[in-house]
């Protein structure tokens, strides 16, 4: 899973809020096509989607592996606290897909879905005989194990027998408003629709990242920093006027051993994206690994990088280890 997700928010971080709700999940299900289900579900103002087929990334041979590079010390506090209850977190469950309203890349302000075979009765007596907090919502009950003071506080709800959401307060509140028909969902964006076309069945993991975030997403590759412009003497590239044509970012994850990258860089125009596109290629070949504080794997990365460009598309792809997934996608992780 992933991800620090697989914003490939990301999914590192949303990777436990997956697990509270996997031990109700009594059987192995197919993939449903939860991220055209998010698009009907989430905010029009969420900026980030990421996708995972976890029933796929259990199968692999090497998942041990992924779920390590994957799985972030959050995710181990939550999977703890299951096993407590004497529930397997790693059991049965097909889809997850996370959201990000707004600019920011933080891993932790995602809410999102998850499909299953949900019993909603079973999981609501759960939470009541550990005696968890939980406030009514438009009719859904929100539950969490946290401090209902901590604004960061993760809440919990059952939409239906085949679908759970689960994310911060005002986040859930908005996916259940969205929901209802009392404001806008995302699918009211068409680019947002045709790009999610695009990813779906594409990959065990994919992501969408538009607007200001998209530049987030691709600032580091050239600064080395968490999209802060740094040393402007030694900085090459004038990184706002470089981002500013970036509509999107657009990726897919395969694994197959290590993992392949394909990322696609949406630029407002054609002449935009084969600026772009020289430009990585001269950072590439300048060696500009180091830019990112690179360890030899990280740098092998980045040499190994096919880059092209076709439209207003800058196409890149490349491959590597595990470890090392969440480094090329969220190396902008910070706000």
């Amino acid at each position: 899973m992933s991800f620090d997700t697989l914003r490939l928010g990301g999914l590192k971080h949303c990777a436990g809020i997956l697990l509270v709700l996997l031990w109700l999940i009594p059987g192995s299900l197919s993939a449903q096509g939860l991220g055209t289900e998010a698009l009907s579900s989430f905010p029009l103002d969420t900026q980030q989607i990421a996708y995972a087929d976890l029933s796929q990334l259990r199968d692999l041979p090497n998942y041990g592996e992924i779920r390590l590079s994957l799985f972030n010390r959050q995710m181990q506090t939550l999977e703890e606290f299951l096993k407590t209850i004497g529930n397997d977190p790693e059991k049965d469950a097909n889809e997850v897909v996370l959201g990000w309203r707004g600019n920011s890349l933080d891993p932790s302000a995602m809410f999102g879905m998850a499909g299953g075979n949900f019993d909603p009765v079973a999981g609501q007596t759960m939470f009541n005989q550990t005696q968890l907090a939980s406030i009514p919502y438009s009719g859904f009950t929100l539950d969490t194990y946290d401090s209902p003071a901590d604004r960061d506080a993760l809440y919990f709800t059952f939409l239906n027998s085949g679908l759970a959401a689960f994310g911060r307060l005002e986040d859930l509140k908005a996916l259940i408003d969205v929901r209802l028909g009392n404001r806008p969902a995302l699918d009211s964006s068409s680019q947002f629709v045709n790009w999610e076309a695009e990813m779906e069945g594409s990959a065990p993991e994919w992501g969408i990242t538009t607007g200001k975030a998209a530049g987030k997403l691709v600032a580091p590759w050239f600064t080395g920093s968490s999209g802060k412009s740094g040393d402007k003497k030694n900085q090459p590239i004038d990184i706002s006027s470089l981002l500013a044509p970036v509509e999107a970012v657009l990726y897919q994850i395969d694994w197959n051993g290590n993992f392949t990258a394909n990322i696609s860089v949406i630029c407002h125009q054609q002449d935009q994206a084969a600026a772009m596109a020289q430009l990585l290629s001269m950072w590439q070949e300048s060696h500009a690994a180091a830019a990112l504080g690179a360890s030899p794997q990280m740098a092998g990365f980045v040499q190994g990088l096919e880059i092209d460009h076709e439209g207003n598309r800058v196409e890149l792809q490349g491959s590597g280890p595990p470890n090392l997934v969440n480094q090329v996608l969220h190396t902008s992780s910070s706000p």
